[in-house]
């Protein structure tokens, strides 16, 4: 029979060991930006936090951010500068290198929108940079790292690894076996591999059991309810993860979303331009 007792696992990283090897050999050389972006809640943040670990970082959340001095504001709040320390580029420049930060992250830059041309001006504030975001940016010199959903199998994969462990983190008796080894593996594949809504499952589960929440997804993962109060708003939800990531589309990308999702599960390029 098998069955994994995941007590002595890690949850962050489970299926990112591709990436993490792409953002070492970024950091071990001097270079320009680097951009993780994709889709709402494949753990861009939490890829970002866990690199940062073993790193002189500075991380710093600019979800509230709407122009390049809020952005300032918020490295300063970060690194618990005074005033006139993070009033200017060049006070939060000379700040930084008395700190010796090697690396500073910038989570969350989507919502800036124009503003986002601004953000280059950064990288001289540590000898690596970082962002986070849900739109391409475009920087001059950029390293891009585009995050995918974690991959999903018939059997047990990354994304089903990734689910019984953010429920043990819930209930530590969890132990996936037989039948239930199954449902888990199913669970996964409905969420398509989406860490958040992996996450939003194993809630679920750790309520309902497996069969029942396996059962509940067949209709929709959108009002899967996350209950943690710590959490952003749009990571509440699958729902209203995809709104945030909505609000930030021109009128031509929203109507396109729209005739999109006419398309109950996956669909080629082709079918698309006849949707379009």
């Amino acid at each position: 029979m098998t069955a994994f007792s995941p007590r002595s696992e890690s949850s962050d990283l489970i299926g990112r060991e591709q990436e993490l090897r792409e953002l070492e050999e970024w950091f071990a050389k001097p270079s320009g930006p680097l951009v993780i972006w994709g889709q709402g809640g494949l753990g861009k943040t939490a890829l970002a936090r866990e690199f940062g670990k073993s790193k002189a970082t500075l991380f710093v959340d600019v979800t509230t951010a709407t122009s390049f001095d809020h952005v300032l504001v918020a490295i300063g709040e970060a690194a618990k500068l005074g005033y006139d320390e993070a009033a200017t580029l060049l006070g939060l420049q000379q700040a930084l290198l008395t700190r010796k930060i090697e690396l500073l992250v910038i989570d969350n830059i989507e919502q800036l929108g124009e503003e986002i041309a601004t953000l280059p001006r950064l990288t001289s504030l540590a000898s690596h940079v970082m962002f986070t975001s849900r739109l391409l940016t475009g920087f001059p010199l950029e390293t891009q790292l585009a995050l995918q959903p974690l991959p999903i199998a018939p059997n047990w994969s990354s994304a089903a690894i990734l689910l019984l462990l953010r429920e043990a983190a819930i209930d530590p008796s969890t132990m996936a076996e037989g039948e239930n080894l199954a449902l888990y593996s199913k669970i996964a594949a409905v969420t398509d591999g989406i860490p958040l809504a992996l996450g939003l499952a194993a809630i679920q589960i750790s309520k309902v059991g497996a069969a029942l929440t396996a059962s509940q997804l067949e209709d929709s993962l959108l009002d899967l309810p996350n209950e943690a109060s710590d959490r952003p708003t749009r990571q509440r939800t699958m729902d209203e993860s995809i709104d945030w990531s909505w609000r930030f589309l021109g009128a031509d990308d929203q109507r396109a979303v729209l005739s999109l999702s006419l398309f109950a599960s996956t669909f080629t390029f082709e079918d698309a331009l006849e949707a379009l």
